[in-house]
């Protein structure tokens, strides 16, 4: 029993690894304490656009547009991680080419077996389509809302 438990572990390790590595549609890397990138998979290249040996070991705060740098949000998302358990976020990132995509984002502290925080993992989604149809929609309900206004405050001719 003990070894049937023991090569299941070991295949789950490994589908979990392959599943890590060959997700396109959500980047997953894993950053240390001081906050460099110490992982890559494949949707890290596919989302933000960089190669695995120029992401590693660059401080994860490059994702963040400069106003959420100034803001010192990267740091923040680290302290909720650990006071919190997880910090989520739908915000403005930052691709390689400095293109910005919005994008839905959970970083989680890793402990070790002692409670102790060891790395973080973040994963981001793009949700840009998805943003860009709700800001569509509200720009037409403002409209739609403004005309209608329009129209009830317009004065009208009678012929009596």
């Amino acid at each position: 029993m003990t070894k049937s438990i023991s090569l299941f572990s070991d295949f789950s390790q490994r589908f979990g690894q392959i599943i890590i590595e060959n997700v396109r549609d959500f980047a997953i890397f894993a950053i240390d304490l001081d906050g460099r990138i110490l992982s890559w998979n494949l949707g890290v290249q596919y989302l933000l656009g960089y190669e695995e040996a120029e992401f590693l070991g660059q401080d994860f705060s490059i994702i963040f547009t400069p106003e959420d740098r100034e803001r010192e949000i990267p740091n923040a998302e680290r302290v909720q991680a650990i006071n919190e358990g997880r910090a989520e976020d739908t915000r403005w990132h930052l691709r390689k080419d400095g293109t910005r995509f919005f994008a839905n984002g959970l970083a989680m502290p890793i402990k070790d077996d002692d409670g102790n925080v060891v790395f973080f993992t973040k994963i981001l989604r793009d949700e840009t389509t998805r943003k860009q149809m709700e800001d569509e929609r509200e720009e037409i309900l403002k409209r739609e809302h403004e005309s209608k206004k329009a129209l009830y405050n317009e004065p009208h001719n009678s012929d009596s």
